[in-house]
């Protein structure tokens, strides 16, 4: 249930198990040779920790150009996990699992399009009280935008009708100050009164993108995340201060509910 990279080992059977959640949101790359089995959450340090090649992976790249996820390690050198996927390594054999998937003849019919409503809301509603099982607060982006802001209501509506074990909800979000046709406090601010509480604002003015980094940040790719490593690292701080480990993002929201069609899709496929 919700996002993990797991490696369990069966000492009985001599058998290991790698694993990851259905969609893949937590990487985990691994090689398979006659003699060892390698693993890490980091390409790179797989790859530079055994001294391995570091060629390219050609579909990587394709999935690069087009600022899209990759299923792909971005060395060829290394394999990635895919999603509902498990990597099970004994003695005499290694074999890939596939433990779960959608299934695309599924049809859900109703007499009435209310019915479709109320079951995407528990759906919903349920993707997110499975993230929200935490001791400490749970942070949850809000940029006024309607995907986070969903995310961050029903998170809300979940923790204070005590559904979940969680403690508290707190909202952080990214103010453009510097950028006034992307300054979305407006919207944010809505967000907050329905909430009744403000939220945590990173400003830009504070945090510029794209500083130098240090010799130490070393991704498994190019990643444009970068640019926003200062405002990251605020986030980061306020976390560990409130001893949280969860953050909601609305990441995604548009792409899954098709408000954004996604040409880079076919752009890498041609790639």
């Amino acid at each position: 249930v919700g996002d993990f990279a797991l490696a369990f080992w069966e000492p009985g059977a001599r058998r290991l198990i790698l694993c990851c959640d259905g969609m893949g949101r937590r990487p985990l790359f691994y090689r398979v040779t006659r003699e060892t089995v390698l693993w890490a959450s980091g390409a790179r340090a797989l790859v530079e920790g055994a001294g391995l090649s570091m060629v390219l992976d050609d579909e990587h790249i394709a999935d690069f150009l087009c600022n899209r996820p990759s299923a792909h390690s971005p060395f060829a050198a290394v394999s990635r996990l895919l999603g509902g996927h498990a990597l099970i390594v004994s003695p005499d054999k290694s074999e890939l699992v596939r433990y779960w998937s959608f299934d695309p003849n599924h049809t859900i019919r109703y007499r009435d399009d209310r019915d479709y409503e109320h079951h995407f809301s528990d759906v919903f509603q349920a993707a997110v009280a499975c993230r929200l099982a935490s001791d400490g607060p749970v942070f949850s982006e809000l940029s006024g935008g309607v995907d986070s802001g969903a995310v961050t209501c029903v998170a809300n509506h979940l923790v204070e009708s005590g559904v979940v074990p969680c403690p508290e909800l707190r909202t952080v979000s990214y103010v453009y100050d510097l950028s006034p046709s992307s300054d979305e406090r407006p919207f944010m601010q809505t967000v907050e009164a329905f909430l009744g509480r403000p939220s945590m604002y990173v400003m830009e003015s504070e945090h510029l993108f794209a500083l130098k980094t240090g010799e130490s940040v070393q991704p498994d790719a190019p990643t444009n995340g970068l640019r926003m490593l200062a405002l990251n690292d605020r986030v980061t701080s306020a976390m560990q201060v409130a001893g949280s480990r969860v953050i909601l993002s609305g990441l995604g929201g548009d792409q899954v509910l098709n408000s954004q069609p996604n040409v880079a899709v076919l752009l890498a496929d041609l790639i």
